[in-house]
This record gives structure tokens, C-alpha cells and sequence, in this order.
């Protein structure tokens, strides 16, 4: 063997304990994940008016989205941006998640940003507006039984944090 199949040897190895060690991270990262969810799913459950009827990707992606320390205060799932979000309140932000075919859409609202919550309610269905400093959101197409349990929930979560410790 000469001094080029070496290197080329030593190069082919290192490549290929990176791999091992990228495929065993993401291995460990979805056993992690995997672990999480009954506890998250736990939470979900104690929900009043939880609504994840059109939302079941959403939630098995949840574990990459929220910290250990992060309860989840209300759930639902509405149209946003022409596709159906799984939407989270937090005692932190509202958390938008929609799981398409090529990846995980989120957007993140944190809850001193947000200045008012409009809801308005149709036969079956309803809406929410979130307007905040630069921004604001309407979310349409949720369950009737949940509007106002969100809208609740993302106020009493904004006024609680706006409270010092």
C-alpha cells in the first residue's frame, strides 16, 4: 500500500465514523423524542377542549418544538397561511406547527409581544386575531369549543408573564 491508498484508507475511516456518530445522534434524538411524547400527550389530554383532529403530524413533531419545562396551557388546529396548524399555547408563546410533505413549518409568538386577542364565532366554526407589536394573525377554521379556551388561555399566559416575579 502506498502513501495515497493510506490517506485515502485514513480519509474513507474518518468519513465513516462521522456517519456512525450522525446516524447514532439522530437515533438517540428520536428515542428521546419518542420517550417525551406520552408525557406531552398526557398534557394534551388533561385539556378541556383540546382539538387536534386535524393535527395528528403536528404532534409527534412537538418534542423537537418544546422544552422539558414548557406545559402546554391549550391546543387546537385552525387554517393559517392556506394549510392547517396545530396551534399551542405555552406559558411562553403560542406555537404554530404545520408538518408537510417536505419539512416542519413553525412560527413562534412570544407572549410579551402580544398587545390583543380577537375571537369571533360562526355556526360550527371560528376564528382567532392575535395583533402585537409588528405583527398580526388571524387564524381561521377552529372548532367552535376551542376559540375561546385559546383565546383565554393566550391572555391569562400574557398577563401572567407581564407579572414580576
Amino acid at each position: 500500500m502506498n502513501a495515497l491508498e493510506a490517506k485515502i484508507e485514513a480519509r474513507r475511516k474518518e468519513l465513516q465514523a462521522r456517519l456512525d456518530a450522525s446516524k447514532k445522534a439522530k437515533t438517540d434524538r428520536l428515542q428521546a423524542n419518542a420517550d417525551r411524547l406520552p408525557g406531552i400527550m398526557a398534557q394534551i389530554e388533561a385539556l378541556p377542549h383540546a382539538d387536534l383532529v386535524m393535527a395528528r403530524r403536528e404532534v409527534r413533531a412537538l418534542p423537537d418544538y418544546l422544552a422539558d419545562d414548557e406545559p402546554i396551557l391549550a391546543v387546537g388546529s385552525g387554517q393559517y397561511d392556506r394549510a392547517i396548524w396545530l396551534i399551542m399555547v405555552t406559558d411562553r408563546r403560542v406555537l404554530l406547527l404545520d408538518r408537510g410533505w417536505f419539512g416542519v413549518k413553525q412560527t413562534d409568538v412570544p407572549l410579551g409581544s402580544i398587545s390583543s386577542v380577537a375571537q369571533s364565532l360562526g355556526l360550527l366554526l371560528g376564528s382567532i386575531k392575535i395583533v402585537g407589536s409588528g405583527f398580526a394573525m388571524e387564524i381561521d377554521a377552529i372548532r367552535k369549543e376551542t376559540v375561546a379556551d385559546l383565546a383565554r388561555s393566550i391572555l391569562a399566559a400574557r398577563d401572567e408573564a407581564a407579572v414580576p416575579a
